[in-house]
């Protein structure tokens, strides 16, 4: 890097009698060199015959001349060798500024086809706006590259307004690449649309076309269930040419909304030319979805029931495996006997990547699951796989785990239903047995196993009743129910999990399903709707502790930590223990994959012999909020602790049911940094208790928005009154 080198270089590179290729290396060279002074001899050389050499100088001048580079490299690329243009085009979107837009804009008309690509691409991307007529004029260019470049331009250039121009074109079209090029402006007009605005204008678009299958892609681009239903009604067309073209749109529709429609087409018509590739699609987009794994399992399944080749077998267990949700294991387990091994072996991995990746999955039916999956794999890594799988067994908590409710083949477990718990316990043994022999009766009318399911279908409202009585459980349960359905899982013998047609006016629902419906006092409804259409299947996870339940419903969150009611008697809290019943209202319902894992009790906290000789009681049980009154909803017993939890809009204060004059009170208690809270003591149940009665202050006074306290507000103060 030096003037003598520079000097050596520019001699040598003045030479005529270099070969084409020496001179090429030095044009490279002194670009790279960034010597600016050497861009003349550089610039001569833009118009070399041989490929090499010009291009070398094309990228020497870039590098050298800057701005001043410009039209000169766009005279070079004037010409149909494809790699010169391509080096022109990469060095022009390498020098900044706005030259280089207007210069490409001027000397795009009388350019030449590869060059006219390579100009129009660059405008695109320097989102060229202003030279978007030089670009539509290129449209009916006799060129076929040069129409499709156009059309791809576009799509960088256009807005709402050249929607219809774009439509024109379009429509008149004549080549494949040209048509998508134009599908894929068409749409970037009107992407900055709302999707409802997006659909309307593309509605009207295809309305008022000669071809209207030519947007079916378009409105694949904007997704949604209003662009849906018209690609729907096209495919339905007697027209073969307007159906595959329809087709075709579904298989590419951007969201998943199509979702249901491929899946419809494929499960309609097995043997049908469009079988294959509606189930691939349907598979992709389950797979692309943002849906829950919960949501993905019920599609997968389903897809799974008209799956026909080993090869599309083994990807939905695949993808059964991603989800990593439970009842995936017992899918699973169904396909470790196929009589493809290629498919046992795919079932296999499906367990392995659930079983390993979730030890809140146990108990004999995962581990009969796992033994069975190390019997039969025959991976490369299989002996590597059963030390995992051993590992994972050995790791396994004492208690049962998930039990299935339901064996898929019989009812054994399951009883009729007599009244309800406080009328049962009224009755005299003889009593009992009597009305449990007549609702055994109803059951077996009305209840059945069909085709490994649980279904009601009869005229009546006796619900399923499990023989077992249950405190604190989790459980998992799928259901199905007709239109106009209602159901619903009752808890410990009481109403209800909440199942129905969410379409139904009748009864003022309008909610989805999984709310506590016979609540009155605390929260009744779901958090959201997260239904599936009525006839397709649903998937509930339900965790009841004490007092308190939590629904998740396809895998989204709809009731959390809400206490559950007695609806027998509202003066009372719920059962301690009492049977799980599967509601029947008249309509048909069905239920599959009813598992369910009991949740050990603890034992209610005791104080130490010491304690209770100075004569000390429990405030809290370390079980539930028994003996406490206030905010219930936002205060809730969790792992012996009493729990506020802002995130769920912790606020307010809870109070015992007792007043007390004198005491000493021991307790304990943990802050997240900043919080504020404090101990009312002789405070009424209304008012502010740090006014009304006392508060000694629980606070992290350490915290810098804390910095500029009064003395009577450090923690342990009693607030406003006693500093610490």
């Amino acid at each position: 890097a030096s003037p003598k080198m520079y000097d050596a270089l520019l001699k040598k590179a003045k030479s005529k009698k270099n070969p084409d290729a020496l001179q090429a290396e030095l044009i490279t060279t002194l670009g790279e060199r960034n010597d600016k002074a050497a861009f003349p001899l550089v610039r001569d050389y833009l118009s070399a015959s041989d490929s090499d050499l010009r291009r070398a100088a094309i990228a020497a001048a870039g590098k050298l001349g800057g701005e001043s580079a410009v039209n000169p490299i766009i005279q070079a690329i004037n010409t149909g060798d494809e790699k010169v243009v391509q080096t022109g085009k990469n060095t022009l979107l390498s020098i900044p500024g706005d030259q280089l837009i207007a210069e490409a804009a001027t000397a795009l008309p009388q350019a030449s086809s590869p060059a006219k690509i390579a100009l129009m691409e660059i405008l695109a991307s320097r989102y060229a706006v202003a030279q978007k007529e030089a670009i539509f004029a290129q449209t009916s260019s006799p060129d076929a590259g040069v129409r499709v470049a156009a059309g791809k331009a576009l799509a960088a250039l256009a807005s709402e307004n050249d929607a219809h121009r774009i439509a024109q074109l379009l429509s008149k079209a004549a080549e494949k690449e040209e048509i998508e090029a134009l599908q894929q402006s068409l749409f970037a007009s009107v992407s900055a649309l709302p999707q409802a605005r997006q659909t309307q204008e593309v509605a009207a678009q295809t309305g008022a076309s000669a071809k209207p299958e030519r947007y079916y892609n378009v409105l694949a681009m904007i997704g949604g269930q209003p662009a849906l239903d018209i690609v729907l009604t096209a495919f339905k067309s007697d027209n073969a040419p307007v159906r595959a073209a329809a087709f075709d749109a579904l298989t590419r529709w951007r969201d998943a909304a199509a979702i249901a429609t491929l899946f419809g087409i494929a499960a309609s018509d097995p043997a049908g030319t469009f079988f294959n590739k509606a189930l691939t699609a349907c598979l992709s987009k389950i797979a692309a979805s943002g849906h829950t794994p919960e949501q993905k399992l019920i599609l997968l399944r389903n897809a799974l029931s008209i799956a026909k080749t080993p090869e599309q077998k083994r990807y939905i267990l695949k993808e059964i495996g991603r989800t990593g949700a439970f009842v995936g294991l017992p899918v699973a387990d169904s396909y470790l006997d196929d009589k493809d091994e290629t498919v046992r072996q795919a079932a296999v991995q499906a367990v392995r990547a659930i079983a390993l990746a979730h030890p809140e999955y146990y108990g004999k039916i995962v581990a009969d699951i796992i033994r069975k999956a190390i019997a039969v794999n025959k991976d490369p890594e299989a002996e590597y796989q059963k030390q995992a799988f051993v590992k994972r067994l050995e790791a396994f908590p004492p208690d049962d785990g998930f039990v299935p409710m339901f064996n898929g083949r019989d009812l054994t477990g399951w009883k009729g239903l007599v009244e309800n718990p406080i009328a049962r316990s009224k009755m005299s043994p003889k009593q009992l047995t009597d009305k449990q022999r007549k609702a055994d009766e109803i059951m077996r009318r009305d209840w059945h196993v069909e085709n490994g399911l649980l279904v009601f279908d009869g005229p009546g409202y006796d619900n399923l009743c499990s023989e077992k009585m249950y405190g604190d459980f989790e459980m998992y349960v799928d259901w199905r129910i007709a239109p106009e359905g209602d159901a619903g899982i009752y808890l410990r013998g009481t109403p209800q999990v909440q199942i129905w047609d969410t379409s139904r006016t009748n009864v003022g629902a309008q909610v989805g399903s999984g709310g506590l419906y016979n609540n009155r006092k605390h929260p009744s409804k779901p958090l959201l709707v997260a239904d599936n259409p009525i006839s397709e299947w649903n998937s509930f996870f339900i965790k009841m502790t004490g007092e308190k339940v939590t629904v998740y419903l396809n895998g989204q969150l709809v009731t959390d930590n809400v206490t559950l009611e007695n609806y027998w008697d509202r003066a009372l809290p719920i059962f301690e223990k009492d049977a799980i019943e599967l509601q029947a209202h008249g309509t048909r319902v069905e239920y599959r994959d009813v598992y369910i894992r009991e949740i050990p009790r603890p034992d209610p906290y005791q104080v130490s012999n010491a304690e209770k000789a100075e004569g000390f009681a429990p405030l809290f049980n370390g079980i539930d909020m028994s003996g406490w009154v206030g905010n219930l909803r936002d205060y809730y017993a969790r792992d012996g602790q009493i729990v506020c939890d802002p995130n769920k809009g912790g606020h307010g204060n809870i109070y015992t049911d007792r007043e007390y004059s004198n005491f000493i009170m021991r307790f304990e208690f943990q802050l997240t940094p900043a919080a504020n809270n404090g101990l009312g003591i002789r405070t009424p149940l209304e008012g502010d208790a740090a006014y009304a009665g006392m508060e000694l202050q629980i606070l992290d006074n350490d915290a810098d928005v804390y910095k500029n306290l009064q003395i009577y507000q450090y923690h342990g103060s009693v607030y406003g009154v006693i500093p610490a």
